[in-house]
């Protein structure tokens, strides 16, 4: 009933709540490849120009005498200065030179590179705007809360809780909470509304398109904006007061690599001789499986290691998969499927036909590799899981057995009457961090995250600056300069299905 009353209050207001914690108030430079042809009287052979000569223009065309032989060429007086020569010699003549063009690259080139610099503020209360899509105007007052609107009351609800141990701690934070609904309609509302404050921190939860607008606000107004929930890599670019939560594939696929290499052990008294691996996807699953083979190789330290690979569909069978399987080898099996419940339904089943639940010891043995949404997978047996020892990479994991998880657990149900579900743990361990961070360090915190790794309610938060490469220009010369594209977790729990129960894995080799 208190959501319901929640959503209420959410959708009358503008700027939905306003909590204080001192006061606990309510509220390229592209090149051209192709090469000169030239042609002489004396040869009906064509002369092709060394690769680093430059087409700048199609020559016009030139009647030559018997024994002329024409040519062009490219002299680079320095990394952004070439100048195009044309180079003529009749018969014994001495070559004639003429200069047809002056190319000047520094036009290509990003003349000054961006300074990424910040303006550090250090205040008594910090100013924070928490976006979320509570998706208020699905909301009729009568019915129950929308299902889009769980996941951003949940979350909400956390951040609730760290209000107040933050104002223990003498953390001292305006926060507004808005609705985006959940498009860019929504967002332009919403900044809108925000217009007139200095923002310190920006906390949101939004699709990847709307996302991309407010990370491009964030840096034009040189504010840190947080991704609560959003994994995709390609939201920022260059951008570095973007901060992202959960990790992107590229580590989920640098954990399952470290794991794969460093971490599996030949199950005991088994008589297993090798270990069998293979790499199964659909078509859709591609990059992902491509990050993972670069991965892997680069784990091993073998730029030519490679797992064995199949690109299978929904209709797959055992018969064209036991060809990578042996009854005396530990048969590990990477699907890094995760949209598909059909696909993932139909491997494990055929996988599973192989096991013999009877006589295990002389059944084939296998370890599957999957995706943490499988936990949230309907239709997949849990059999499945347990019998091919499931294990995945996840940002999240619960001990229900630490003291800390039962106090926040205690005080949530005091509050709302059930148990916290994993957004509502999301958000106390966001708020509470990030709360943290600018009491400590003012608005410079991004860049001592690296500094600031700590272990939270769900996860531990080891944030590091991601690079990118960029070409700069200096003193008539280019230089490959690091500029940071975005901030991003690198911790990720290694977590395995056992006795019907999701359960850590404690292994420091699989931190990279």
């Amino acid at each position: 009933m208190h959501r319901i009353s929640t959503l209420i209050i959410l959708s009358l207001c503008c700027t939905i709540f306003l909590v204080s914690s001192s006061c606990a108030q309510l509220k390229k430079n592209t090149g051209n490849n192709n090469l000169e042809i030239v042609k002489t009287n004396s040869s009906k052979d064509s002369v092709v120009l060394p690769k680093d000569s430059t087409k700048i223009a199609s020559l016009d065309p030139v009647e030559f005498q018997i024994d002329t032989i024409v040519w062009v060429d490219t002299l680079i007086e320095n990394s952004i200065k070439q100048t195009v020569i044309r180079y003529t010699k009749i018969g014994t003549n001495p070559i004639h030179r003429d200069t047809l063009s002056v190319v000047d690259l520094s036009a290509t080139i990003e003349e000054l590179m961006e300074k990424q610099l910040r303006d550090v503020r250090v205040k008594p209360i910090y100013n924070v705007a928490v976006i979320l899509p509570f998706m208020t105007n699905l909301f009729s007052g009568r019915s129950e809360i929308p299902g889009q609107s769980i996941r951003a009351i949940e979350f909400y609800e956390g951040i609730k809780i760290a209000l107040d141990s933050l104002k223990r701690e003498g953390v001292n934070l305006k926060v507004n909470v808005f609705d985006s609904q959940k498009d860019q309609e929504g967002l332009d509302r919403v900044l809108e509304k925000m217009e007139g404050t200095e923002w310190d921190l920006i906390i949101a939860h939004t699709s990847t398109d709307v996302l991309k607008v407010l990370a491009e606000y964030g840096k034009k107004h040189q504010i840190p904006v947080v991704s609560a929930f959003n994994n995709n890599n390609s939201i920022a670019e260059g951008n570095h007061f973007y901060i992202q939560v959960n990790s992107g594939f590229e580590v989920h696929s640098r954990h399952i690599a470290n794991f794969i290499n460093g971490n599996i052990k030949m199950p005991s008294q088994t008589g297993l001789k090798k270990i069998n691996y293979l790499l199964l996807g659909m078509s859709e699953d591609s990059l992902k499986m491509e990050m993972i083979q670069e991965a892997y190789s680069l784990s091993k330290n073998e730029p030519s290691a490679r797992l064995p690979q199949m690109i299978g569909n929904e209709a797959i069978s055992i018969g064209v998969l036991q060809k990578y399987f042996a009854r005396d080898a530990l048969n590990v099996v990477v699907i890094p499927s995760d949209k598909s419940e059909i696909f993932v339904f139909s491997c494990l089943r055929e996988i599973s036909s192989l096991y013999n639940k009877i006589e295990p010891r002389n059944s084939y043995q296998f370890l599957v590799i999957g995706s943490s949404q499988w936990k949230y997978f309907e239709r997949v047996n849990y059999e499945y899981y347990n019998n091919l020892h499931l294990h995945f990479t996840d940002e999240f994991f619960i001990n229900k057995e630490d003291r800390k998880i039962k106090q926040f657990e205690e005080g949530y149900r005091q509050i709302y009457g059930i148990a916290p579900r994993e957004f509502a743990y999301i958000g106390f361990d966001i708020m509470l961090y990030f709360g943290r961070m600018l009491k400590k360090h003012g608005t410079a915190f991004p860049d001592k995250l690296i500094d600031e790794p700590q272990a939270l309610r769900h996860t531990r938060f080891e944030i590091e600056p991601v690079y990118e490469k960029t070409q700069t220009l200096d003193s008539a010369a280019i230089k490959v300069q690091n500029r940071i594209s975005r901030f991003e977790n690198q911790y990720l729990n290694i977590i395995q299905f056992s006795e019907y129960d999701f359960k850590l894995i404690n292994l420091e080799k699989q931190r990279p």
